[in-house]
């Protein structure tokens, strides 16, 4: 199975204007409220602000609730599509963990037997 190419996600705010609405309607994830239109999408939109970092102190509660489904929704949807590679890597830990236990094991045997 092919894994999507990755995209970075950009939080941005625009006016409530028929346009602006227009515009968020397009985007996979917009918040429209009578103040201010929220977009969460790959790019900024025309007309758009975008919301830093540092920013997000600023948003309201039902904001940053909104924000985070957003954010769940993408990482299911990263976790659904990265199944094979995630599974095997989990694989791959698991037994190297495996074998380091097992050195640790042995090494504390030796270490015993030597001291008895």
């Amino acid at each position: 199975m092919k894994e999507k190419k990755q995209v970075v996600y950009l939080l941005s705010a625009m006016r409530p204007s028929k346009a602006n609405i227009a515009e968020a309607r397009k985007r996979r994830f917009q918040r429209i409220t009578p103040d201010y239109v929220l977009v969460y999408d790959g790019e900024i939109p025309k007309n758009a602000v975008e919301i830093k970092a540092d920013d997000l102190s600023e948003l309201s509660t039902q904001d940053m609730n909104w924000l985070q489904r957003c954010n769940y929704e993408l990482l299911n949807e990263f976790v659904s599509d990265h199944k094979e590679s995630t599974w095997k890597a989990f694989q791959d830990f698991i037994q190297e963990l495996k074998e380091k236990v097992k050195e640790e094991i042995d090494q504390a045997e030796k270490e015993k037997s030597e001291s008895e």
